[in-house]
């Protein structure tokens, strides 16, 4: 009993030492050290920096927007004006003009409204003689900010294709996976595309096998100078996801931009029909990929070519029957 009062009294100690450390640094208008600044974004003529910041001080998942001049001292609170918290990594923003800041949530999280936890100062409509508009990103590519100045752009996606088996057994349940690996260029918006298809089946001891699909889609971290900001994605016209579907967004830190392994991702779960429908089309160059930047009012379209030799393709439908991943347990 005494171990666990103490351990009690040691978590309230560093819980009341963190709010003395919070309050200090509001009385002197500094942003602790623990609050780490994770990205920033420079207005069009440079005389203005957005910043985003992640709150290590405390357990819970906290960021803060702030808006300042280029000559003024970093890390102040009164340039502080939202504190996101919940699933800070859906709120993304971008720089209109010199003057206008937009800040967006995707669509349908929130019912139409921001949530009450996002508003300080009554979420205001302008800082530091900066304009800031709030705002939704949707799920569908397709659908523009604004369809007068909507920018597409297709491209013809050259992928590479690599099929892989693995098994592995872990605490009584034995998994075989089969996955196809996709991977294209994009040198213009500077990173490499991947989608990667999986099929896998687990079996229990004493109980029915379990069978499932996904699909992972994301943006390679060897090219962290793209501007690109996907809020959405759409694959083969059956899958389409926005931030309510992302597994996780990884933000560059502003000193070491590489430290990311991915600058975006998309995870969903997927049917067999889906599966064998994406291997058809593949193989017949039928395919579209849509990556949807709703800030920037851009699309960009990705008709994926079809492989000069789908050995992998075929291999991976081959993989998935000779391994009867989809056959239901007898």
């Amino acid at each position: 009993m005494k171990i666990r009062v103490r351990v009690i009294g040691g978590i309230f100690a560093l819980a009341l030492f963190a709010l003395g450390a919070l309050l200090v640094s509001r009385f002197f208008d500094t942003i602790p050290s623990c609050v780490l600044l994770r990205e920033t974004q420079g207005s069009p003529d440079g005389s203005l920096i957005a910043e985003r910041f992640d709150d290590a001080c405390d357990v819970g998942e906290s960021a803060y927007l702030s808006v300042r001049r280029s000559g003024d001292a970093p890390r102040r609170w009164h340039n502080v004006f939202l504190y996101p918290s919940g699933d800070t990594d859906s709120v993304l923003f971008k720089w209109l003009n010199n003057s206008h800041l937009l800040v967006a949530l995707p669509e349908g999280n929130y019912l139409g409204k921001w949530p009450i936890n996002y508003a300080t100062k009554g979420m205001p409509v302008e800082i530091n003689d900066v304009k800031i508009s709030y705002g939704f990103y949707p799920k569908d590519p397709d659908a523009p900010r604004d369809p007068k100045t909507h920018e597409i752009v297709r491209k013809v996606a050259n992928f590479s294709f690599e099929q892989v088996r693995s098994e592995d057994r872990l605490g009584g349940i034995n998994t075989i996976s089969c996955d196809l690996n996709m991977i294209a260029n994009d040198d213009e918006n500077l990173y490499r595309l991947h989608v990667e298809l999986s099929a896998f089946k687990q079996a229990f001891e004493n109980a029915q096998n379990v069978s499932g699909g996904s699909i992972r889609i994301f943006a390679d971290k060897s090219n962290a100078a793209s501007t690109l900001n996907a809020t959405s994605v759409s694959f083969d016209d059956w899958f389409s996801a926005s931030h309510t579907d992302v597994v996780f967004r990884n933000f560059r830190h502003v000193s070491s931009p590489n430290e990311a392994e991915s600058l975006w991702v998309f995870d969903s779960e997927i049917s067999e029909n889906q599966i064998n429908r994406s291997i058809n089309n593949i193989k017949r160059g039928l395919l579209d990929i849509k990556v949807g930047d709703w800030l920037t009012n851009s699309e960009i379209i990705y008709s994926v070519a079809a492989p000069s030799n789908v050995g992998a393709v075929d291999n991976f439908k081959k993989c998935i029957v000779e391994n009867s991943i989809f056959d239901k347990a007898r």
